[in-house]
């Protein structure tokens, strides 16, 4: 963390930080990884100073996470630090993908419910029905064209040519399973398929953490939460 206090202000405090890094990198094992934990201001000096120190291949994420509540200020409100993550050696560091429930409210794209008669509802709707499945139209038409996955498709009375220069993103078994599922979405032009939110009921946690906050009965200016904590050391192990 940084301090103001310095007596050569940013350039002292960068030399003790060197060598103390320089000293963590030889101490740790080829698997070991170091968390620097960092605010806004000096966040991009910080970062070039560990890719000298460990080599910008080693970089391994830099995590944005809540640590306070926004304040009325002049300018935009500051709620966030750092952690700058970094592996001795990449590829032989412990990873563990982490994982957590998801939950509606951090998913606007589930606009649409499915009722058990079939009937669709908007969002606002599907509150009053406990039944509701949320789910989102999700695009199918692939990125770039596969001659198998390039044909006319019968729906609803209607037929759907694949898009245009581009091909389906399945093959026709697929969108016949598509069908049969109830998980096609008829549009004027184009076919779209449901994704319902309880396909996943979990998520990969990414590099952004909004539901974490300061330590409760902080006793140092900067300390971060065990929330943060407990997170870092559950992502630093093996899978499995």
């Amino acid at each position: 963390t940084f301090r103001d206090t310095w007596r050569d202000g940013i350039h002292s405090y960068l030399t003790y930080l060197r060598d103390r890094l320089t000293v963590i990198r030889e101490l740790l094992a080829d698997s070991g990884s170091v968390f620097v934990q960092i605010g806004d201001e000096n966040v991009h000096r910080v970062r070039l100073l560990l890719d000298e120190v460990f080599g910008d291949l080693n970089f391994v994420a830099q995590i944005t996470f809540r640590v306070k509540s926004p304040l009325s200020v002049s300018d935009l409100a500051r709620t966030t630090d750092f952690i700058l993550w970094y592996a001795r050696d990449k590829e032989r560091m412990k990873f563990r993908q982490l994982k957590q429930a998801k939950s509606l409210d951090h998913h606007s794209e589930f606009n649409a419910g499915l009722l058990p008669d079939g009937q669709v509802v908007t969002r606002r709707e599907a509150e009053a029905h406990l039944a509701a499945r949320m789910y989102t139209a999700q695009n199918l038409a692939s990125s770039g064209y596969t001659p198998t996955c390039t044909f006319d498709f019968p729906h609803g009375g209607r037929v759907f040519a694949s898009p245009r220069g581009r091909s389906w993103k399945t093959n026709r078994t697929g969108m016949e399973r598509l069908e049969k599922a109830g998980r096609l979405v008829p549009l004027q032009t184009s076919l779209r398929w449901r994704y319902f939110f309880d396909d996943a009921p979990s998520e990969v946690i990414t590099d952004i953490w909004d539901d974490t906050f300061a330590a409760s009965d902080k006793r140092y200016v900067v300390e971060t939460s065990d929330t943060v904590i407990r997170r870092l050391c559950a992502a630093n192990k093996r899978s499995g």
